[in-house]
């Protein structure tokens, strides 16, 4: 089972990512008022394909990135770094964040098919990643799965002095993507 949204919704996304794409590359400033616009769209279709919600980012920075107290990529700064910026009314143009481009390209890959995909809500199969016995901490790493047959497959090892400067969220987060790659390989 799996949501869509209607053809008329999907071919209006594809004409403002299209838009955004265009203005874009003639370069200067964004119209504020469309970009709200176009925001408010996108926001409402994330809701049934939340795969386009990091692609956002670049929208929603680029609409606040006329006020006070930003990074150079228009990220809002911590507070112990701002400065007393008068507060100015909302431009009616704006810059666009040096992420947007690629957040805009991102966007119309996703938008690329002529109909809108379903998004499936209720599988009626699912497969499930669970750490074993064996984790990646320190300097060791290791996965177990169950296979469907019942049998077990495991594998342990060491971290290369490469991973040293590395979180432990990173090296957990690549423990479980190259144990899952590996054992797809192994069938």
């Amino acid at each position: 089972m799996g949501v869509t949204c209607p053809a008329g919704k999907w071919e209006k996304a594809q004409g403002l990512v299209a838009s955004l794409a265009t203005a874009l590359e003639t370069g200067g400033k964004l119209d504020r008022r469309e970009l709200e616009s176009t925001r408010g769209s996108l926001n409402h279709l994330a809701r049934t394909f939340p795969v386009i919600t990091p692609f956002l980012k670049g929208l929603h920075l680029t609409l606040d990135g006329w006020r006070g107290n930003r990074d150079e990529e228009l990220w809002k700064l911590p507070r112990d770094k701002w400065d007393s910026t008068p507060i100015i009314a909302a431009p009616q143009f704006v810059d666009p964040t040096p992420r947007l481009p690629e957040d805009v390209y991102c966007l119309s890959r996703l938008f690329a098919s002529p109909r809108a995909p379903t998004h499936p809500v209720r599988c009626s199969a699912h497969k499930v990643a669970i750490y074993g016995f064996v984790d990646a901490s320190s300097a060791g790493h290791g996965c177990s799965f169950e296979l469907p047959d019942g049998s077990l497959l495991f594998c342990h090892g060491l971290w290369g002095r490469d991973t040293d400067d590395l979180s432990s969220n990173f090296r957990e987060l690549c423990n479980l993507v190259e144990s899952v790659e590996e054992a797809v390989m192994l069938g």
